[in-house]
């Protein structure tokens, strides 16, 4: 009697438990084990701004972002929200089927399935690496380079990883496999690449939010940014006083301790502001390295330093970890260029003495 009495409360129990979650940040709370770094059950602390994203009602979402920063892991728990509680089909995407969707399936999807007793009941079939199946609900996992993997799939939910390595004619196809949908939802994000192009331009159609947080010293509300937060205590990456450099505020100048981020950048200090139109309908989120809960002001410093001796890297410096599209100088042909080469020329007239002729073609 006492055993049926127990089965009883549990099932009561998880009913009600069940009821409560309305959001996909109340899903990750009760259902999501994260792993390393952080490893445990899912909260906003390592990245507090993830949490208004996980929750946001508008149907396009935008994120502009530095490497790293959770917001791949948002999607993720957006994803299994969608599947588990509204029973919806998604379609995750990303540059190629191989290695990029292949990699995603083992290295985050059979990963959080592992750590979750919840979610490796819920799904039944996971071994095929582009469909996984739970219940009536299905998850397609593609690469944006196959046409037709991305055809005849009816979803309610749509994620695209890394948009600025897509193939960028078959973003528009894969749109629209939420067309027949009355209630459906569409997230981009990806580091940014060049000025106006990808991820950058579809978020420039955005409420543009940045993740702006109250001083602890003398309460401006502000936000992290390159160079200005910042005081670098080293002339190059291998100075060792390098270790020594630190976040200040913009206003006061003072130190932001790197130790105590989760207290200054917590849920209850800051909040996401609009830097666009906020009445777009469209909310879009950019974020970079400096807020990283993982990654101290040192390790930004030397990236930078690198970046002053090496063209590729300055440009990784920029668009990795600063989150922000860039182009190194002297890397770019201008229309003056263009312009300069144009001539009558034919293809039968004969080559100039000790000229190399040359085509590129983008």
């Amino acid at each position: 009697m006492s055993d049926l009495r127990d089965l009883f409360r549990d099932t009561i129990t998880s009913g009600l438990q069940r009821q409560s979650i309305t959001s996909p940040s109340k899903w990750a709370e009760n259902y999501r084990i994260m792993p390393a770094p952080f490893p445990g059950k899912w909260g906003p602390g390592p990245a507090p701004w993830t949490l208004a994203m996980h929750d946001s009602l508008a149907t396009i979402n935008v994120g502009q972002k530095a490497a790293q920063m959770g917001y791949t892991e948002t999607l993720l728990d957006i994803t299994f929200f969608k599947i588990d509680i509204e029973h919806r089909d998604c379609l995750y995407i990303l540059p190629s089927k191989t290695p990029d969707a292949s990699e995603f399936s083992a290295a985050r999807f059979d990963i959080a399935l592992e750590l979750s007793p919840h979610l490796s009941k819920l799904f039944s079939n996971v071994k095929n690496v582009g469909h996984k199946r739970a219940g009536a609900a299905n998850l397609y996992i593609r690469g944006s380079n196959s046409r037709s993997g991305l055809k005849s799939i009816p979803v309610g939910f749509i994620a695209m990883d890394e948009v600025d390595e897509m193939n960028k004619d078959n973003i528009a196809l894969a749109e629209e496999r939420t067309s027949g949908q009355p209630d459906s939802q569409m997230w981009k994000i990806s580091t940014p690449t060049v000025p106006n192009r990808g991820i950058n331009l579809v978020f420039q159609g955005t409420t543009q939010e940045h993740y702006v947080f109250k001083c602890p010293r003398c309460g401006f509300r502000g936000e992290l940014i390159w160079p200005d937060s910042v005081v670098v205590t080293a002339d190059n990456k291998d100075d060792p006083r390098i270790k020594d450099s630190h976040l200040i505020c913009t206003k006061c100048k003072g130190l932001l301790p790197h130790e105590t981020k989760r207290e200054w950048l917590g849920v209850n200090n800051a909040e996401w502001v609009a830097f666009g139109n906020s009445k777009h309908d469209d909310r879009g989120f950019y974020i970079n390295q400096l807020y990283s809960i993982a990654r101290p002001p040192a390790d930004i410093a030397r990236k930078y330093f690198e970046g002053l001796i090496d063209k590729p890297s300055e440009q990784e410096f920029f668009n990795s970890k600063m989150g922000l599209p860039h182009v190194v100088e002297g890397t770019k042909i201008t229309d003056s260029e263009i312009k300069a080469v144009i001539g009558p020329r034919r293809k039968e007239d004969p080559a100039p003495k000790d000229v190399l002729i040359t085509m590129g073609v983008d």
